[in-house]
């Protein structure tokens, strides 16, 4: 009866998602019909597939397509809006302590998923792959063996119960946490690392960052380079690191040129922090934080 209820919504609603069953117009008129994009900002191709791979795992989701579809449904809008669960209780008619359980249940699942799909390029075919992509995005083909782009971004937690002072980001005026992630060519996560506190500073967190530590990316015995920028160090050893020549009126042309070239690579991993940020603005604490977990002394 409660997946009828939800699929006849669905029709109602979202008569833009064909996949969920036989279309009907809108007997509200006031309520003019939406696409599916309005609700959690993901497309129906995407919430299929979400949902096909998260109900494989096996983990505790009911494994009902329509009890599935309605709880991940209530997780993705939870993500792409950072509502309370009081608010997100009585967008989809369910009470708060329902909705505070969906989200803690689908939470682990999708984190194993998340974990299984970013890796790093380990074959050297792919590797070669994302070399030559950067290469060719690259003005006048500077940059050769670049396999990933490294950047830091604050990412908003709830004010935790101890150490506020180091999980206060004063830039942003948000108490978060500090993540370094490394993209490739196709604006895909091969790499991240998250729990520093937000007042830490990029290149600690990245000599506390196991990649560091075991220099194991990019490969030795390749030239392969991660292009970062100048709030990391420029390294050989443990892992190499281009980092831009830091412009304090003294530059030369050729310095310039490096500096311009790099930033025109660099730029793809700064759109995919803002696309991420603006599909899911939990992220970014637009419209509140996140409150599916608070750190309850710090990382230090």
């Amino acid at each position: 009866m409660k997946r009828q209820m939800f699929l006849s919504w669905m029709n109602r609603m979202y008569p833009g998602c064909r996949s969920f069953g036989p279309l009907r117009m809108n007997p509200r008129k006031h309520l003019k019909p939406r696409p599916i994009q309005s609700l959690c900002r993901l497309n129906c191709s995407s919430i299929k597939s979400l949902l096909k791979e998260i109900v494989r795992e096996k983990f505790d989701v009911d494994p009902l397509p329509g009890r599935a579809l309605f709880e991940l449904l209530i997780v993705l809008y939870f993500l792409s809006n950072g509502i309370t669960y009081k608010v997100l209780g009585h967008a989809f008619g369910i009470s708060p302590s329902s909705a505070h359980d969906i989200v803690r249940r689908w939470i682990k699942p999708m984190k194993a998923w998340a974990y299984k799909q970013i890796k790093l390029p380990d074959s050297i075919s792919e590797q070669e792959k994302i070399s030559e992509a950067f290469q060719k995005r690259s003005k006048k083909k500077g940059f050769r063996g670049c396999v990933g782009l490294l950047d830091g971004v604050v990412i908003s937690i709830k004010k935790p119960q101890y150490d506020q002072q180091s999980y206060w980001c004063a830039r942003k005026h948000i108490h978060g946490m500090t993540t370094l992630a490394m993209v490739d060519h196709r604006w895909r996560f091969i790499y991240v690392f998250i729990g520093w506190p937000a007042r830490s500073h990029d290149s600690m967190v990245l000599m506390n960052d196991p990649i560091w530590k075991k220099g194991y990316f990019p490969p030795k015995g390749n030239d392969y380079w991660i292009l970062a920028d100048c709030g990391f160090p420029n390294a050989v050893e443990p892992i190499r690191i281009l980092t831009p020549f830091k412009d304090r009126g003294d530059l030369t042309e050729e310095q310039k040129e490096y500096n311009r070239t790099l930033r025109s690579v660099r730029s793809r991993n700064e759109h995919v922090f803002g696309l991420l940020k603006k599909v899911f603005r939990i992220l970014s604490g637009e419209s509140g934080p996140l409150n599916t977990w608070t750190p309850k002394k710090s990382t230090k």
